[in-house]
């Protein structure tokens, strides 16, 4: 063995060594004998630090999902020295009646892309490398389809790790419509996104009745305290999302929309609106809510019923304009200047982390045990790895063992390769292995990533919803917990849907599309693109195409598409020697920048137009920020539909934007009907 073992080598150690064992191990004979701790052990002398590593390894461990156990003995309890540890097989390993066909596996690493851009792209990853242990290929069932759920609000990490390990959490909360945020004590339940938004329902610890929280009015961080919280079903979420829907349902508004406009556009798009209407009846869940959106409509949507919205909305409006039309304090320029349009660049684990890197050693042993004779290209395909980091994984693979009868790591403990093989034709054979023989199971939390990817994938017409029903129900059998209550709702408008449909089979086809397009300056235009991609983010979808009329990639909401039809012409060269972009939106050279003073409780609003350069304190609670913008349509929106919690301060023309915008459609609710 190494003289010196790196944490990944040391962790591999150590499951290796709880997994071989039945009867567990103490602490003392973990630290003398496993590799990377024996190393630094001193019988009979002060081995804390060495403690302290243990202590840290087992949390990471745990945290991965790996069901590490401890069995106190039954004359002394509660001695820790006597306390031994292990990880049963029966619960690490993927059970036999768990396996998947090359279909599923296609929509489970679909699935696992929709968190691609968000805070669980980390366990999303994990537990693709886990499902590709099995050696059975994915096939991509639907090709020229990218889904993405965002995860920009803040509390959305710490409350999912809440729910995982059943703790109780505190955070202050803006409620909608006030102006100060409350302290909040809660017993997480389940995470649910509908219309696009996140929120949370738990049990206030004040009175005990249940309260749900919309995670984007969440100021500052969210603490775990180590307070127990009882378990929610796994059905927790949808329970909730239908009880919502239930909500949504019973409220409706009525909403004229100027012909043309923005607003008539995406509101018209809403699932259960009539499509092409100027008087719009919009289902809403809260009044609040619903005002702060049609306030960033401005004139081009004004509320005819009920009177508590349009009091709302107005009362947006008139806030938005005496903000914007009062003296500005300038105050000093936000630090670093302005920073980038097109969302924070995502905070991924390191590529090759140490989470990683141990999921994928202990993925590649079973992986090889079933395939016999693979080429490291084969295999760094089949992990989506570079040929360097296979190799490095198999020369670690091959030195590692577990410490036998003798407490020492003789040949026969150690997993072996054809060197010979390997060397000269770069073919790995694995010739003798040790402790582990299947793949590992999903932890609780990357199973609940995978169930609601899947149920995201619910909302397309050729999936089988029994089918993927079945998938979810199979996943949490193969996890080593139950999955934490987190879904997703899927609903679009059937007009959405045969969109869809339509550019589905254009890209399936490799043919063109036409339309009339309305631009975010309010400008329509007929286009003629060649399809690439549909993305879509939260209850967004766009296209990806490449347009004849500005001979480049780009981006098309499909709420502003309108008369869209199959031409049948094949896509040209062009289209098809393009490269996307990973990010939906990319900066411009000819971006504006605008400075913003921000409310801290309304910083999440803006997240997606936030840079690398964070936001400076001014005093307050507020922060100011540097931003830069393709126009300045978007900032009356954002200005008017956060009235009172962000500022545009410059330049001056933003500014008198924000007020002309305001005015307008105070006018025209205060013109007699």
């Amino acid at each position: 063995m190494p003289a010196r073992a790196s944490v990944d080598e040391r962790l591999f150690a150590l499951v290796l060594a709880l997994v071989a064992t039945d009867r567990g191990l103490t602490k003392a004979e973990i630290l003398s004998s496993v590799h990377g701790y024996s190393e630094d052990y001193r019988e009979g002398g002060d081995n804390s630090a060495l403690e302290r590593k243990f202590e840290r390894d087992k949390d990471e461990i745990r945290e991965l999902g790996i069901p590490l156990e401890t069995r106190e003995p039954r004359d002394e309890p509660g001695n820790n020295q006597l306390i031994r540890y292990l990880i049963p097989k029966r619960a690490y390993e993927l059970p036999q009646d768990v396996r998947f066909s090359p279909e599923e596996l296609g929509l489970l690493t679909l699935a696992a892309e929709v968190w691609k851009e968000g805070s669980l792209s980390a366990e999303s990853r994990r537990a693709i490398i886990k499902l590709r242990s099995l050696g059975v290929a994915p096939d991509d069932p639907l090709l020229g389809y990218a889904p993405r759920v965002s995860t920009h609000d803040r509390a959305f990490a710490p409350l999912s790790q809440a729910l995982e390990k059943g703790v109780v959490v505190q955070f202050r909360y803006l409620r909608p419509g006030g102006a100060e945020a409350a302290q909040r004590t809660i017993a997480p339940l389940a995470l649910y996104q509908f219309r696009g938004r996140w929120y949370l329902t738990g049990t206030s610890a004040a009175d005990g009745g249940e309260r749900t929280y919309l995670l984007s009015r969440i100021v500052g961080p969210v603490t775990l305290t180590k307070q127990p919280a009882p378990r929610a079903p796994t059905d927790a979420a949808q329970r909730y999302l239908r009880e919502l829907e239930g909500i949504w349902l019973a409220n409706e508004a009525v909403v004229d929309v100027l012909p043309g406009s923005d607003a008539a556009a995406r509101l018209g798009h809403r699932y259960g609106t009539a499509e092409g209407a100027t008087r719009l009846e919009l289902h809403y869940a809260d009044v609040h809510v619903l005002a702060d959106e049609l306030a960033g409509y401005g004139p081009e949507a004004l509320v005819v019923e009920p009177a508590a919205l349009r009091d709302a909305v107005l009362e947006r409006l008139r806030t938005a304009r005496t903000l914007h039309e009062s003296a500005v304090d300038q105050g000093p320029p936000p630090v670093g200047g302005a920073a980038s349009r097109g969302g924070p660049p995502e905070r991924r684990a390191e590529r090759g982390a140490t989470p990683d890197r141990l999921t994928l050693l202990l993925s590649l042993v079973p992986y090889l045990i079933v395939t016999k004779v693979v080429s490291v290209a084969e295999v760094a395909e089949h992990f989506d790895l570079d040929v360097d980091e296979v190799r490095r994984a198999v020369e670690l693979i091959a030195v590692s063992g577990v410490p036998g009868s003798t407490r020492a790591y003789d040949p026969g403990d150690l997993f072996d390769i054809d060197w010979e093989a390997f060397e000269d034709e770069d073919v790995i054979v694995l010739t003798h292995g040790v402790a582990i023989d299947d793949s590992p199971r999903l932890s609780a939390r990357e199973a609940a990533v995978l169930i609601t990817g899947l149920q995201s994938l619910q909302a397309l017409p050729e999936n089988d919803s029994a089918a993927i029903d079945a998938l979810k129900a199979k996943l949490a059998r193969g996890a080593t917990g139950a999955p934490a209550a987190v879904a997703i709702a899927a609903a679009e408008s059937d007009e959405t849907l045969a969109t869809i449909a339509a550019i589905r089979r254009a890209i399936a086809e490799r043919t063109q599309l036409a339309f009339d397009y309305l631009d975010g300056e309010g400008n329509r235009e007929h286009r003629s693109v060649d399809p690439l991609r549909l993305e879509s983010s939260d209850d967004t979808w766009y296209l990806r195409a490449w347009c004849h009329l500005r001979e480049g990639i780009r981006t098309f909401r499909l709420d502003r598409i309108s008369g869209l039809t199959a031409t049948g012409e094949p896509i040209g060269d062009s289209a098809a020697e393009a490269t996307l972009p990973d990010s939906l939106f990319e900066a411009s050279p000819d971006d504006l920048t605008v400075e913003l003073r921000i409310a801290e409780a309304a910083l999440p609003f803006v997240a997606d137009y936030l840079g690398a350069v964070p936001a400076t304190p001014d005093g307050d609670g507020w922060l100011r920020a540097g931003i830069r913008v393709a126009h300045f349509h978007g900032l009356k929106r954002i200005a008017t539909g956060n009235a009172g919690l962000i500022e545009v301060l410059s330049p001056q023309a933003a500014r008198d934007e924000v007020v002309t915008w305001a005015d307008a459609a105070i006018r025209a609710y205060e013109a007699p009907r």
